[in-house]
């Protein structure tokens, strides 16, 4: 589960970038300049002391989730509260920006809930347990469809750039 601990660290590690890119507020970006140091602390705590190499740190994998979803409900908070979108009547489902964040948003609140509780449910899988883990892998796996669609709309509404062949 190595490999997995890191790629999802480094999953992070790009979204706090893309965060950091669209979030204007300063204190905010100062924030996420941080908090990839912290959460790299808590990585390597739950992968060599608390949940170990062999298994799937859903400790670390809850946190980095968390923090994600922070990071949504603030860049959302930010579009609501911004002047400019205003004074210029923009509204701020035609920004590609909110719907890559809605994407986002969409896919790691629900795949909250399943990170938090794999090893749970897989220590202890009986028939009941089993049809928590397929509902909430289900959940997981629609969150994924919801999230590429978001993803279409967004980049739908990017601006098409026109290259000229010489």
């Amino acid at each position: 589960m190595l490999f997995f601990t890191i790629m999802n660290y480094l999953q992070f590690l790009i979204l706090s970038y893309f965060y950091w890119l669209i979030i204007k507020n300063k204190k905010v970006k100062r924030l996420i300049q941080v908090i990839p140091f912290a959460l790299l602390v808590i990585v390597l705590l739950d992968l060599f002391k608390l949940e170990g190499l062999k298994y799937f740190n859903s400790i670390s994998i809850s946190v980095r989730t968390f923090i994600l979803i922070i990071y949504a409900i603030l860049y959302f908070l930010e579009l609501l509260r911004d002047d400019e979108l205003i004074k210029n009547a923009i509204f701020i489902n035609s920004l590609p920006t909110f719907w890559f964040n809605s994407a986002l948003f969409t896919y790691h609140c629900c795949s909250f809930l399943y990170a938090l509780s794999y090893n749970f449910l897989q220590s202890n899988i009986i028939s009941e347990k089993k049809e928590t883990t397929m509902t909430l892998l289900a959940l997981n796996y629609f969150a994924g469809i919801i999230q590429i669609i978001l993803f279409y709309i967004g980049l739908s509404k990017m601006k098409k750039k026109k290259y000229e062949y010489s």
